[in-house]
């Protein structure tokens, strides 16, 4: 046995290591991740290199990880048969801090074109292991050499190597000394096992575990190929379900899997579910995407990645690349063209998958669509989602189909043949929407109206003007004309109807209410969207919905509403009644009080509230005695 040499760190180095330790590992369960994927770095590497050199591969055979827990002395072992090291490289790799020097390594640190060099220096992920050591031992033997090696750090100071006799095959041996604030945390077998399970559970190398029990014998405790990797064709849907239960954490069975493997410049694996119920967090402010990632079978990170936009939220699963660069903690991902790949195609991906299944199974779609529509549409909100694609699967109610939802494609396969827009309303029901007065007219010359009842309807309709051609047009808007569209009949098929009719009879009329309601409304128009009622509250060009200008006021975004455009069927009796009472001076009175029950009763038929409800109330009662 040779005498050990020491190797000082100097201060600088020590803050550094004190940095690193500290503040670039949030969670400290990684190092053990981290040794982990060091030791199957160097068995892939003694793999790769025995093809070349058969002489490495001697006493090979099973290449596995090791561990073994003393929870009386509390020490953890990790043992693995890979390449090992020998005196230069303990010095170059575990020695990669004193080596590389403070200025280089920050600079390495700030650089992400070298940060992934790094990945896989045995010494930069190796010097996690001091948040919880207060001492670590390494023996190694290099494959190819006999001659064994041993260093030794407390993690402050510096380390020492010396060459040791001993009868130690090929490979890693790592002796961590727990220390007093961490040492019952990981003393725990169970906690040590769910840590590998977590993040090593997927690695393809063999890992397996001495828990410490007396007399009990090294368990494997992952699985040697993940189910993301496996064939399809060679997985269980009992399979599916147990593993998809495992990372939502949910009672029900997956409603749509989707398992398939991306090949070409970018290549990566993955395994997505999407539910059958709607998780309790779904419009929860701070849910977070439910995708894992790993980068070659070793999890990095679920919390915080936009692997998959926000609007696609209610999918769980896991994606595995070993294209995808890491920053030199191994916790988080550069922002880098290789994920934007991955997530571009993830997300076509899923919306693909959901549009085949909205074809093949209508019925369960629309139970998906239930849970998970407010949420896809989401997405037509995003000035970067692939709207048309998103258009596809969405669906809506309408004015012909109150009781189950269609899509846009069966919307325009049931246009009449001049039409050329897709009308639509919002509102807070269905039913509220059919009793629209502006929806009247639309009914009787069968003209279909998309119902919008979700709050997003009010977001992204703002933002798409159109699908496959057809423009959106909301029915509520004044300058809506279905002349030309509609039969141009009254309801009970007697009187045919001049929409552009403006005679000296309807100006008096416009005349007048406008007078009457002076600041109350913005405009005063005839219109014939209507078959019943007498009138109805319009908005102008360019301003914002009713649905979403109250909704807007409850949040306090804004102050007050604006003032709509009042809309009045020239055929209808009260509209007719107003005309006569203009006629006579001692009338005029009762016409004033009649244009303002009619404003009133066209506001709340709409849901907009009324100013005065007690004035409203007596002088409806006032005009039935009369």
């Amino acid at each position: 046995m040779t005498k050990a040499e020491n190797f000082n760190f100097d201060a600088k180095v020590s803050k550094l290591l004190k940095l690193m330790i500290h503040s670039i590992y949030t969670n400290k369960d990684i190092f053990l991740r981290e040794l982990i994927s060091n030791a199957i770095d160097a068995i892939e590497k003694r793999k790769y290199l025995s093809l070349q050199n058969q002489e490495l591969a001697e006493n090979g055979g099973d290449y596995k990880v090791k561990l073994t827990l003393n929870p009386e002395k509390h020490i953890l072992i990790l043992r693995d048969n890979g390449i090992g090291m020998n005196y230069e490289e303990l010095i170059s790799n575990l020695g990669t801090i004193a080596q590389s020097g403070t200025e280089d390594f920050v600079k390495n640190l700030t650089q992400s074109a070298n940060q992934t060099e790094m990945i896989g220096q045995f010494g930069v992920g190796f010097y996690s292991v001091f948040m919880v050591a207060k001492k670590v031992e390494v023996k190694s033997r290099k494959a190819g050499e006999t001659k064994v090696y041993k260093w030794s750090s407390e993690g402050e100071e510096g380390y020492s190597i010396k060459e040791i006799d001993a009868d130690f095959d090929i490979g890693t041996e790592i002796t961590i000394h727990l220390d007093n604030e961490h040492k019952e945390k990981y003393s725990d077998k169970w906690h040590i096992e769910h840590i590998v399970k977590t993040y090593s559970g997927s690695a393809g190398v063999s890992i397996e575990f001495n828990n410490g029990d007396e007399g009990a014998d090294f368990v494997k405790i992952n699985v040697s190929t993940p189910l993301w990797h496996q064939d399809k064709k060679n997985v269980t849907s009992e399979e599916y379900k147990e593993f998809y239960k495992s990372l939502s954490h949910l009672p029900d069975d997956p409603l749509i899997t989707i398992h398939y493997r991306a090949e070409g410049k970018t290549e990566y694996s993955s395994l997505l579910f999407i539910p059958s119920m709607k998780p309790f967090d779904l419009f929860h402010p701070d849910r977070q995407t439910r995708i894992k990632l790993y980068v070659k079978k070793v999890f990095i990170c679920e919390q915080g990645l936009d692997i998959i936009p926000k609007y696609l939220r209610f999918v769980y699963g896991v994606i595995d690349s070993s294209d995808l660069p890491l920053n030199i903690s191994r916790e988080t991902l550069q922002n880098t063209t290789v994920l934007h790949k991955i997530s571009q195609s993830i997300t076509d991906k899923i919306i693909k998958e959901l549009k085949i299944y909205s074809e093949k199974n209508s019925e369960n779609y629309e139970k998906l669509w239930k849970n998970f529509g407010s949420v896809i549409k989401e997405g037509l909100c995003e000035q970067t989602s692939p709207r048309e694609n998103l258009l596809q699967i969405c669906r809506f109610y309408s004015s012909k189909s109150p009781d189950k939802v269609i899509s846009l494609d069966e919307y325009i396969s049931r246009m009449i043949p001049e039409q050329k827009d897709i009308f639509y309303c919002t509102g807070e029901e269905v039913d509220e929407i059919m009793q629209n007065p502006q929806i009247e007219a639309f009914l009787s010359s069968g003209i279909e109206v998309l119902a919008l009842t979700d709050t997003v309807d009010g977001f992204w309709i703002n933002v798409v003007t159109d699908y496959l051609g057809k423009d959106f047009k909301s029915i509520t808007r004044a300058d809506i004309n279905i002349d030309g569209l509609a039969k141009n009949i009254d309801k009970e098929g007697k009187k045919e109807i001049n929409l552009e009719e403006e005679d000296e009879l309807n100006e008096k009329l416009k005349k007048y209410f406008k007078q009457a309601l002076e600041d109350h409304v913005k405009e005063i128009r005839v219109s014939h969207k209507m078959t019943d009622s007498p009138a109805s509250i319009a908005i102008d060009v360019g301003s914002m919905d009713i649905k979403m200008e109250r909704f807007l006021m409850e949040q306090n975004q804004i102050s007050k509403s604006s003032l709509k455009i009042l809309e009045l069927n020239p055929k209808n009796p009260l509209i007719l009644s107003v005309l006569e009472q203009l006629q006579n001076e001692e009338t005029l009175l009762v016409a004033k009080e009649m244009a303002l029950t009619i404003f009133e009763i066209a506001c709340i038929a709409q849901g907009e509230p009324i100013k005065h409800p007690a004035l409203f109330a007596k002088r409806v009662a006032k005009l039935l005695i009369k």
